[in-house]
């Protein structure tokens, strides 16, 4: 697997976890995200959707990660995890399913081109 694209994805849940701005760079004018069912395309609005998440994240640890090639030279990312979230009022466990696919830029560089974000009910 590409150890880029892993770094890509190592970063992702650290920035998610210290500072949500520093995401715009994985992402490009042609991506987009699917969280819980809504749909934000474009660096800006999933970087803005990401910032105004009404908790923060206490705890993050992805479970698995499984990456595969894509036909196209692409990586699809798959990870399982959890994190504690919350705010002043109250902090609650959430399971996660997350798939990015990771696609490089005309200059050669990593992005998430889609990514979908499902919570788990167990």
């Amino acid at each position: 697997m590409d150890p880029e694209a892993l770094e890509l994805v190592d970063y992702y849940y650290e920035a998610f976890n210290l500072d949500r701005r520093a995401l715009d760079i994985l992402y490009r004018d042609d991506s987009t995200m699917s969280w819980e069912g809504n749909v934000w395309a474009g660096t800006a609005a999933i970087t803005q959707m990401l910032v105004d998440l009404p908790f923060h994240t206490l705890a993050n640890e992805a479970t698995s990660c499984t990456m595969q090639q894509t036909m196209h030279g692409g990586v699809v990312a798959s990870v399982l995890g959890q994190f504690v979230a919350g705010n002043e009022a109250a902090e609650v466990l959430l399971q996660y399913v997350q798939t990015m696919v990771l696609a490089k830029d005309p200059r050669g560089y990593w992005y998430i081109q889609y990514q979908v974000v499902s919570f788990v009910d167990y």
